[in-house]
């Protein structure tokens, strides 16, 4: 059986896409292709000018009272083996740090835009869906080299299901000889 939990790079991936889609980015368009960015890049990046929109993605997982409660559930693949299947919630948080004159109006875009069906639904087809109390975005101007930059954070949160699967062998029959305290030898089998 298969575990339904998306890797860091996936869920990164699917973020990415995802806002490319609410800011009405083509990813074709090399320009605009540039100005959604995973966070901390293992190559680094090219920087960006102080009036270019840019936004970089940061994804990770929440320690929530949610996410620590597991349900275990074990069936029976053949006759000695089992599958057991632990299902949990994963709170993940996105924090959204978009920089350039149009920070705050994308910020907002974002927001209003994760509630549309068909982006729901892209969260949906990964088992990962919007936690709606979404805090309103926050301006936060960055003092950069002596400038100013306009920067804006937005952050959100999404359940992700997942299920661990394990399989484990089992014994079906255990033979057992039991003495008694006279001596008598009982031989039983324990199923």
């Amino acid at each position: 059986m298969t575990d339904t939990a998306l890797t860091l790079g996936q869920l990164n991936t699917l973020f990415r896409s995802l806002t490319m889609t609410m800011l009405g980015f083509n990813p074709a368009v090399p320009a605009e292709n540039k100005k959604v960015r995973i966070a901390w890049p293992k190559g680094g990046a090219p920087a960006w000018n102080i009036d270019d929109d840019m936004v970089s993605l940061r994804v990770f997982e929440e320690d929530d009272p949610y996410n620590r409660q597991r349900e275990t559930q074990e069936t029976r693949i053949e006759d000695y083996t089992l599958n057991q299947a632990t299902n949990y919630t994963r709170v993940n948080a996105v924090m959204f740090v978009l920089y350039g004159p149009n920070s705050y109006d994308y910020a907002q875009r974002i927001r209003d835009q994760i509630f549309i069906e068909s982006n729901r639904n892209v969260l949906a087809r990964s088992n990962i869906y919007l936690i709606p109390e979404i805090v309103s975005p926050r301006r936060i101007p960055e003092n950069f080299n002596g400038e100013w930059w306009e920067r804006t954070d937005l952050t959100m949160h999404f359940n992700e299901k997942v299920v661990r699967n394990l399989t484990i062998s089992t014994i079906d029959i255990v033979p057992l000889t039991v003495t008694l305290e006279d001596g008598t030898e009982v031989n039983t089998t324990i199923q």
